[in-house]
Order: structure tokens, then sequence, then C-alpha cells
């Protein structure tokens, strides 16, 4: 089973689960994860900085998980 983010994760913890996470937060407008906050900030930090609703994309990165495991045959 594919660990789930949380909102209190980091967004490098976030990446480290989910590289394919990426396209996700650069969709949804989260353009600086490359930059030495996201080593630091929580995922509702940089959402709410962002003005992005943080329970909405944790449900919508962990949908984007579980979507990929099922592609690849996982069991949820």
């Amino acid at each position: 089973m594919a660990k789930m983010i949380t909102k209190e994760m980091t967004l490098a913890e976030v990446l480290e689960i989910s590289p394919a996470a990426l396209q996700v937060l650069l969709d949804e407008g989260m353009s600086c994860m490359g930059c030495s906050v996201a080593r630091m900030e929580t995922l509702a930090e940089g959402a709410t900085t962002h003005g992005i609703d943080p329970d909405a994309l944790v449900a919508r990165l962990n949908e984007q998980i579980q979507s990929a495991a099922t592609a690849k045959g996982e069991a949820s």
C-alpha cells in the first residue's frame, strides 16, 4: 500500500513519497518546489501561502498516488 500524504508533511517529503506529485503541485500554482523553503515548509503552509485549500490539495495528491498504485497493480 502506498504511503499517504498529509498536510503536516514538508513539501520535500511529499515529493520523496511521490515524485509525480510535482505535476499536481505545479498544476495548482505551487512552482516553488526547488526553493529552500520546500525543505522546511509544510504542505498546508505552502498551500495556504498560494491561496489553495490544503485539504483539497491533500485529497488530490492522495488520489494521484492511489491511481498510480492501481495502475501498478498494488492493492489498497
